[in-house]
């Protein structure tokens, strides 16, 4: 599909998409507004402008030493536009097989449709739907991950200190009864002393130490193999040791209405499939979304390592799609 440029109508701001985005609604990455993007136009050649200034116009002339920085600014706030506006795109052009088309450091790459959340932890805490972004705390830093940059967690971090990224509770984190979802992420973990052996992953519930009944889902490794919880029942615990020092995506992805819907991902294989239809109910609550610490305070469950492109999409992705975003990361990067 063919792309085109155009100007922000209330800010200026350039904007590079789709020609089949043409009619639709959507937030200006740059100032929120709602805006609809353009039918494409064929553009004519621009005849040469005359250096000078009409009468009461000022011109204003850049040095070469200034062209350059300019140049780099205005390219980076194109890109930053393009990614954010083509990802809110998607979110209402996507079918069940659609793609959202994004630009990521500089490629082309894509995400399924559905997409309600992306923390990419390049180096700040932006969810890059524009919706709900995460509190980053001091001992939270960012190193080289799958995709740029990713979340470095130490764990309890130096000196006891306990770095929680915090994401404030949202509609697009919680899922009514019945509403199928996924979970996509990018992981790099290493050996650390935890409690219960879990190191957590993702985690919205409802917890209290212990013995409280969790209300919610969490994406986490026990004896460092993927598992996935939902209102007290676990699923997974089986498949590699991902506590290699190795990037490895992990993925949950639910069809809560099949019998064969739960399925864990490590990489581009099926590692577990479970029949999650018991467990139809509601798991809204009101909690935070944790990216990389556990919903009972109390308890040393803290991840160690990195965590990079956290993705939450409300509805069950495919194992081709899950394929799909495996490989055009590891494309990225080895």
């Amino acid at each position: 599909m063919a792309e085109f440029k155009f100007p922000c109508p209330r800010c200026s701001q350039h904007i590079q998409c789709d020609t089949g985005y043409a009619g639709t609604q959507i937030n200006c990455p740059a100032c929120q507004q709602p805006i609809v993007v353009p039918q494409a136009t064929a553009v004519p050649p621009s005849p040469p402008r005359s250096m000078s200034p009409s009468p009461g116009q000022k011109l204003s002339v850049q040095s070469a030493a200034q062209r350059p920085a300019a140049k780099s600014r205005a390219l980076r706030n194109v890109m930053v536009a393009t990614t954010a506006v083509l990802l809110l795109a998607g979110l209402g052009l996507g079918g069940w097989y659609g793609y959202t088309k994004i630009v990521m450091h500089g490629r082309i790459g894509k995400l399924p449709s559905g997409l309600v959340a992306l923390w990419s932890g390049d180096g700040n805490g932006r969810d890059s739907t524009g919706r709900n972004n995460a509190t980053i705390p001091s001992g939270v830093t960012y190193a080289p991950a799958k995709v740029g940059q990713g979340f470095k967690l130490n764990g309890r971090g130096q000196g006891g200190a306990v770095p929680r990224i915090i994401v404030p509770d949202a509609p697009e984190l919680n899922f009514d009864a019945n509403q199928d979802f996924s979970i996509t992420v990018w992981i790099k973990a290493q050996r650390a002393p935890t409690d219960m052996n879990v190191m957590d992953i993702i985690d919205k519930r409802i917890a209290s130490g212990i013995s409280a009944e969790p209300n919610g889902y969490e994406l986490c490794l026990l004896n460092g193999r993927v598992t996935c919880q939902m209102r007290l029942q676990n699923f997974g615990m089986i498949g590699p040791d991902l506590r290699d020092g190795r990037f490895h995506l992990v993925a949950w992805t639910m069809n809560r209405n099949s019998t064969t819907g739960g399925n864990l991902y490590v990489d581009e294989a099926v590692v577990a499939t479970f029949d999650p239809t018991p467990l139809q109910g509601t798991l809204v609550n009101t909690e935070p979304l944790r990216i990389g610490n556990h919903s009972a305070e109390t308890l040393n469950c803290f991840f160690t390592g990195i965590i990079d492109e956290v993705g939450i999409y409300k509805r069950a992705l495919s194992a081709e799609q899950i394929r799909a975003i495996y490989k055009a990361a590891s494309a990225e990067k080895p």
